[in-house]
């Protein structure tokens, strides 16, 4: 507007940057989310790309989900623990599954699931393949 500056540090924050732009275009990974107890958050401020290990977890874990984009696509990785788990996903009901069913997990040592969290105005509509081998 009139009488407004235009100065260095607005133009540094207003700038499209790597890493800005990172998590929401696949460029990094999060780093491996490994519950000791029944929880874990997942972040996806650190990455589209979660893995999610399970063998450390001491009983079925909740999940909950932070800083999703509008429209973004999201995959997490689940590996099996030796003890099969369930996972709960947000106890706020903000996934919804095809058909109402949550992911069934894999349930031998070190199997590998996907799950995809795809972000639509405010809500999360899930997907799942299991027993990638």
């Amino acid at each position: 507007g009139k009488g407004s500056k235009i100065t260095t540090n607005g133009i540094e924050d207003a700038a499209v940057t790597t890493s800005k732009l990172a998590p929401n275009f696949g460029v990094t990974v999060g780093t491996t989310l490994i519950p000791a107890g029944t929880t874990q958050a997942i972040d996806f401020d650190t990455g589209i790309i979660q893995v999610l290990d399970l063998g450390a977890a001491s009983g079925n874990v909740t999940v909950t989900l932070s800083n999703p984009q509008q429209g973004g696509i999201y995959k997490i990785f689940v590996i099996q623990a030796a003890s099969a788990k369930t996972i709960t996903w947000d106890l706020a009901g903000t996934v919804k599954w095809p058909q109402g069913e949550p992911p069934i997990l894999s349930t031998s040592n070190d199997a590998i699931d996907c799950i995809t969290l795809m972000y639509v105005n405010s809500q999360f509509y899930g997907d799942w393949q299991v027993n990638w081998s």
